[in-house]
């Protein structure tokens, strides 16, 4: 994978986490199939990004795209483990409520990794 993929499928991955966080902010933290997708996909993402950190040769600043986003997936996974914890098997997940201060910082880091990820292929393969 050369960076110029990897920051191409950097913006429909925040897209797609756009959509995941909009879906349960509307959904008042609910859990649906369209939320369950996309966060099958953002750990798939999230491979992906360890992998680009020890194998791509990124152009300027545009590492911070998978640094950031392994980051916020650490974050994210500490601070959910306390409701997660009795989760044994998908009909416990369909249950769960996400509560509205990580939506929010979930949407907040979503809109954020949108607009860096489009200006880096802007930048760096857009142009």
């Amino acid at each position: 994978m050369t960076a110029e993929t990897f920051i191409t499928f950097s913006v429909i991955v925040a897209a797609l986490q756009l959509i995941e966080s909009l879906n349960l902010y509307s959904g008042r933290g609910k859990l649906t199939a369209i939320a369950m997708a996309i966060s099958t996909v953002e750990f798939i993402w999230l491979i992906t990004c360890i992998y680009a950190l020890f194998s791509i040769s990124f152009p300027g600043w545009s590492i911070f795209l998978p640094a950031a986003f392994v980051s916020y997936f650490a974050v994210a996974t500490w601070h959910s483990r306390h409701f997660t914890k009795d989760i044994e098997n998908l009909d416990d997940a369909k249950e769960l409520i996400i509560p509205k201060n990580l939506v929010l910082i979930s949407l907040g880091f979503s809109a954020a990794h949108l607009v860096v990820s489009g200006l880096a292929w802007l930048q760096y393969v857009g142009a």
